[in-house]
């Protein structure tokens, strides 16, 4: 597999848990200093977000992937993707096309996710 490949398929494994809202396997893909920008430009920490999914303050249905773009590097990776969204988060419907760009880092023989921007598209 490829490192774009290996990267992809580790950004559709990410999107999957968070339509599922599974705080316990997202928190394995995130790298200590992770930021999440929401679409209101919210940030949140790692920890931050997997509180706010633990209270089910972002409580998504689904998350489908429609489209992805992926480019990796030695060290670095960026990811992005087309995402159609059901659900709420922070009370407010979300359902709808959103946008997620991904930066990611190579470490301990994996890609981890550094920063997730969600744009609404």
């Amino acid at each position: 597999m490829t490192p774009d490949q290996k990267l992809a398929t580790r950004f559709e494994e990410l999107i999957g848990y968070i339509g599922e809202n599974n705080q316990h396997l997202i928190i394995e893909f995130l790298t200590g200093d992770f930021q999440l920008t929401l679409p209101n430009g919210t940030v949140k920490t790692a920890q931050e977000w997997i509180d706010d999914l633990d209270e089910d303050l972002f409580d998504l249905d689904e998350a489908t992937l429609e489209d992805i773009a992926t480019t990796a590097g030695e060290e670095t990776g960026s990811a992005t993707a087309q995402v159609q969204l059901v659900g709420t988060a922070y009370e407010q419907d979300v359902t709808g096309p959103h946008r997620f760009e991904a930066t990611f880092i190579w470490t301990f023989s994996d890609w981890f996710i550094k920063s997730l921007k969600i744009t609404q598209v």
